[in-house]
């Protein structure tokens, strides 16, 4: 029953994890209303869920520009999802427990690479050589952001 309750106790802690933002203003990539999201959530699990929402508008936003080949648009989206992956890579390094295995981190794994599978569909949709480049450079990208918050979740 004891270690039961450590456990419990344990448990709760790490959910319960109220660290900070980083350090430093929020990129240029987040709107206001992002930004006071990210600001009023609790505790990096919340945190986490809202990077997850901004993942998911991001991609809807990718693929709304390219059906409408709104080339300005799209690398615009780029660089805005580069920099909240940056942003939201640096909150949970600084703030995920050693043995972070949330189901909130586990989503916004899943979520990402499942963004990655869908702009690397989406990147042979016509546009030019550049923006072909564009979505290689965000691919590569996000592919490390990736495998990082895989290293997080399944240490060692």
């Amino acid at each position: 029953m004891a270690t039961l309750v450590v456990v419990a106790a344990s448990f709760l802690a790490v959910l319960m994890q109220t660290g900070d933002l980083p350090a430093g203003a929020l990129p240029g990539g987040f709107s206001s209303f992002e930004r006071s999201r990210l600001a009023a959530a609790p505790n990096i699990e919340k945190r986490i869920n809202v990077y997850t929402d901004l993942l998911d508008d991001r991609r809807r936003s990718i693929e709304k520009a390219v059906a409408g080949q709104d080339f300005e648009a799209i690398a615009l989206i780029l660089r805005s999802w580069g920099e909240v992956l940056d942003y939201s890579l640096a909150d949970i390094q600084s703030n995920a427990g050693q043995k972070s295995k949330s189901k909130a981190l586990k989503n916004y794994e899943i979520h990402l690479r499942k963004a990655i599978g869908m702009l690397g569909d989406l990147k042979t949709r016509g546009g030019s050589y550049e923006q072909f480049e564009q979505f290689e450079a965000w691919l590569n990208h996000a592919g490390e952001i990736q495998k990082k918050l895989v290293a997080i979740l399944f240490p060692g």
